[in-house]
């Protein structure tokens, strides 16, 4: 009896043992929850439980991110590579989670799209951040690529117009592998990157506001009320584009309130862009 109860424990034991380990691994390929980048009105790891052993920057790691040939300034429809690196020595698990957003915005701009599809993957925002795109980890990303060394890449591109400085933020953790927060250190950095300056000059030839028009409701379903403050606007053609820049609507504004449907459009951002000549007035719709 005695021997059949040890033997049970140590079944037990074993089993529970593998079951933890196959937790955490399948855990691990989920890569970082959405919003933990440190962007305006997210968290990191660092300060939502999931590795908060110790506080943001508070160890020895280097973290950085680099903007194509490390340019400091976008051109509107262009991809840029993107390379996000931490190193730290002794460490055998790296991760990160990058946001790129409009400054004074709380929308994704511009379009992420994988390089390394077995090591990163992008996942949207929830709740509050629908509108946001995040670019993440698989498991297989965690591994270092050189001892203490983690490195991840993707291509970013401009959006199709300028639309001022935009800014990456992107955090990582550098994790020992223990299953425990100990030993376990979150980093956040950001990166502005600012419109070619003959773009910026080329812009400056007309007024240009945020706003003259606007979607409601926002987000949409894919049918919005078009409200126009301006009457200039009136009779004016409306450019609505997808965060490729790509110009998928082009109809009339023809009163102050009309509807526009872009029921037949995929979810995510889009711009409104009038012109008269005279002025650029520009907005956002977010259907979802």
């Amino acid at each position: 009896m005695k021997k059949t109860s040890v033997a049970f424990l140590a079944l037990m034991g074993i089993t529970l043992c593998f079951l933890f380990y196959s937790f955490t691994q399948k855990t691990a390929t989920t890569g970082a929850p959405p919003a933990h980048t440190g962007a305006p009105g997210e968290l990191t790891c660092a300060k939502s439980g999931c590795h908060d052993g110790n506080g943001v920057n508070s160890g020895t790691g280097i973290l950085s991110i680099s903007f194509g040939n490390n340019e400091t300034e976008y051109e509107p429809n262009t991809t840029y590579p993107i390379t996000v690196s931490i190193s730290q020595a002794y460490i055998e698990r790296f991760g990160f989670e990058v946001v790129v957003l409009e400054n004074n915005q709380d929308l994704s701009v511009g379009t992420i799209q994988l390089t390394e599809t077995s090591r990163t993957q992008t996942m949207a925002g929830p709740n509050q951040f629908v509108g946001r795109e995040y670019i993440t980890y698989k498991y297989a990303g965690t591994s270092p690529v050189a001892n203490g060394l983690g490195m991840w890449t993707f291509d970013w591109t401009a959006p199709g117009e300028s639309l001022g400085p935009v800014t990456f933020y992107v955090a990582a953790i550098s994790a020992d592998n223990d299953a425990t927060d100990d030993g376990d250190e979150t980093y956040a950095t950001s990166l502005e990157i600012e419109p070619k300056t003959t773009t910026a000059i080329q812009d400056r030839d007309r007024s240009e506001t945020f706003g003259g028009l606007e979607a409601y409701p926002n987000p949409s379903k894919g049918v919005f009320e078009l409200r126009i403050d301006d009457e200039e606007l009136i009779n004016t053609e409306l450019s609505i584009y997808n965060v490729l820049g790509e110009q998928i609507h082009k109809p009339i504004i023809l009163s102050s309130n009309q509807l526009v449907d872009l029921s037949n459009q995929p979810k995510g951002v889009y711009f409104l862009k009038s012109d008269n000549g005279e002025k650029i007035s520009i907005n956002k719709v977010i259907l979802k």
